[in-house]
């Protein structure tokens, strides 16, 4: 089993890759932070996998930032390696479902033995309505339909694996590829692709910052349901694929049977964007409060608080709204705001009050200055 998954990361991610694994903060009674370690090998990250798998969510960067240390700011974008694209099909819950998921979440905050008999009640629900009431149908019947498409356009299949909850994933492989706007190249890929096949369940959320994102990883455990991350193809009934990730066993892959010459086409498309983008102008600010009249020494969550409203979620130490930032389709919240500055940790804008205001609207030193002092006069 040890050398059948590393050999499957090997062959899936390379021998060798700096990637960024993460997986959620500790629970509410301890300190909240996210675990985050820098994976350079595939058999690293199958200790990562089996110390965390079925407990939190584990998550890879989709893209490797080369094969050197370290990781950091510059080098991502400096070495990013551009070979896949990742796409994300998932259901929207309604109801008595996403009430138990949402309950279960929180039950899981205060620790795994919190009301454990709660909790695996939850998950047998969350179980049976995934193989009994086929849950996840809609979106695997999505993904085998773009499958079948992308088969039709780029002569192979791109690689779909059932996510162990409510949704699926698809990788598409092609030669590395130098793009001067992954993130606008890609998301317009996805973009399009959604769009044109009338894909309801296609996630876009993923595809909005994808230099950036992380992946749910193969052969790792979801951790509200114990069910497993397995591959399928587009004539694998949903029971079948449902077998699979309860009882997984490790299969062979083989890359260079998924590549395509989807890097052609990227290529080929991303003049044109960058043409088309120099064109639209940047949509302005809403305020949805008065902003504020002082703006030295002050409090970015009061600050932001001012001009997004009230966060989707507030902490002891900082806020969480949706990405404010055009472009980013942020359906959960990662724009996180402190008392000294914001991050958000899906297209990874980062800094202070006046960094915000100067890369959301475009702007010079001279015209934040200029703006910010016309609130204290006004």
């Amino acid at each position: 089993m040890v050398q059948g998954t590393v050999k499957f990361y090997t062959d899936f991610y390379g021998y060798k890759f700096a990637r960024i694994f993460r997986r959620p903060h500790h629970f509410k009674n301890t300190t909240k932070f996210r675990i985050e370690n820098h994976v350079y090998t595939p058999h690293n990250l199958y200790l990562l996998i089996k110390h965390n798998s079925g407990f939190h969510k584990c998550l890879i960067s989709t893209y490797s930032y080369g094969i050197e240390p370290p990781i950091n700011k510059s080098h991502l974008k400096e070495n990013v390696i551009i070979d896949r694209i990742f796409l994300d099909f998932d259901i929207h819950l309604e109801g008595g479902l996403l009430d138990l998921k949402n309950e279960l979440s929180e039950l899981r905050e205060y620790g795994l033995k919190h009301r454990k008999s709660r909790q695996d009640q939850i998950k047998k629900i969350l179980r049976t309505a995934l193989i009994d009431e086929e849950l996840a149908l809609p979106a695997l019947e999505d993904a085998k339909l773009f499958a079948e498409h992308f088969n039709n356009d780029f002569d192979n299949y791109p690689t779909l694996f059932f996510s162990g909850f409510k949704g699926c994933h698809a990788y598409l492989f092609f030669e590395p590829v130098k793009l001067a706007n992954p993130n606008l190249t890609i998301s317009d890929f996805a973009s399009r692709v959604k769009t044109h096949l009338k894909l309801d369940t296609m996630d876009l959320n993923v595809n909005q910052d994808p230099v950036t994102r992380l992946s749910r990883i193969p052969y790792s455990k979801h951790e509200l349901t114990g069910l497993t991350v397995v591959p399928f193809k587009i004539d694998t009934p949903y029971e079948e694929i449902i077998k699979k990730s309860v009882n997984p066993v490790i299969e062979s892959f083989t890359l260079k049977t998924h590549i395509t010459d989807l890097n052609l086409h990227l290529k080929e498309n991303e003049p044109i964007l960058l043409k088309n983008q120099k064109t639209v102008p940047k949509k302005s600010l809403k305020f949805k409060n008065p902003p504020l009249k002082t703006y030295k020494n002050v409090d970015h969550r009061i600050f932001f608080q001012e001009i997004l409203g009230q966060p989707q979620r507030e902490y002891e130490n900082y806020d969480m709204y949706r990405c404010p930032f055009p472009g980013h389709a942020d359906l959960k919240p990662s724009f996180m705001v402190h008392e000294n500055g914001f991050k958000c940790y899906g297209c990874n804008e980062t800094g202070n009050y006046w960094q915000f205001l100067k890369e959301y609207n475009n702007w010079s030193n001279e015209e934040v200055k200029n703006y910010l002092n016309s609130l204290n006069r006004s």
